[in-house]
Formats: structure tokens, sequence, C-alpha cells
């Protein structure tokens, strides 16, 4: 998988481990190996990050994980939409400010939508989708509909004038 920063490939300096391998500095762990570490087992200047699906964090207290460097969340399927939720409430509700990467199965047509919703990196394995990353190729949204976590772009005004007499 290729990792995009701002759109564009990055390398990748977080290590994944194994759930029976040694925790060091910026490792990311799995959810069920997050859950059995305990903060104390680690010198508190590494930098943690943990990886979870929409599953795992629809059932937790996302509060618990806004002080991590780095949140991964999975897609199994692009049509799962949860973790677009799930990085809002992350973002607006338990101010996180960390990294917040999407993987798994992520397509073009999502990233700027993912943007605005809070995530700022991606893992991406689907070719065609890394293609156009790499091409410069993607263009932003003409239009939004809800504000966005980083930055609030306007609204078209005549599309503002349709929704106040809706």
């Amino acid at each position: 998988m290729t990792l995009f920063k701002n759109r564009r490939p990055v390398a990748d300096d977080w290590s994944r481990i194994a759930d029976d391998e040694t925790i060091g500095d910026r490792t990311v762990l799995s959810w069920s190996r997050w859950q059995q570490t305990s903060a104390a087992a680690h010198p508190s200047h590494w930098r943690l990050g943990v990886s979870l699906t929409a599953d795992e964090a629809s059932g937790i207290e996302l509060a618990a994980l806004a002080h991590l460097d780095l949140i991964v969340i999975h897609f199994a399927k692009f049509t799962d939409g949860r973790a677009y939720s799930i990085a809002r409430l992350l973002r607006e509700t338990h101010n996180y400010q960390g990294e917040l990467r999407a993987t798994g199965d992520v397509l073009i047509d999502q990233i700027p939508l993912l943007e605005r919703c809070g995530f700022d990196s991606f893992e991406i394995a689907h070719a065609p989708t890394r293609r156009i990353l790499l091409g410069h190729q993607l263009t932003e949204l003409a239009t939004a509909y809800q504000p966005a976590v980083h930055a609030a772009a306007p609204m078209r005004p005549t599309l503002q004038r349709r929704m106040r007499t809706a």
C-alpha cells in the first residue's frame, strides 16, 4: 500500500507489529493489543497508534483514544460509511488532534469527503486510485453540503439560498 498525506505519497514512519511482538516508539497496535496494553508498560515519550475497524470503533468510548498520535480506521468495504461518523466524532466531540488515517477499501471518490470529515492520511491499495493521486489528478468538490472539520469551505450562494427556502 502507498501512504498519502496532502494527496502526495510519503514514507510511513510508523511500524505495525503483530500482537506478540515488542512495542516500540511510533508503533501501531491492533485494537486487541491496545486493550491488553497498560500505559505504564511503555515510556511516556513514545508515540503510539491504534488500528481498528468500524465494527470495533462503534463499540468503544472514542474519548479513550483522543490522546493517541495516530488512529487508523480500516474500511472493509468502500460502502461502509461508519468511519466518516467516527472521524467527525473524534475531531469535533473529542477534539482529536493526532493523525487520522483511512486504510483498506478507499477509492478516489471518497478522498475529498474523508478529508472533510477529518482524515488526513490514506493508505491506498486500489491501483486506479493510486495512479490518480500519483498523477495529481484529483479535483476538488464543486459543492459541499456540510461543513469541513479542518477548513470550512463556503457553499455557493445559490445553494445557500435554496437551502434556506427549502
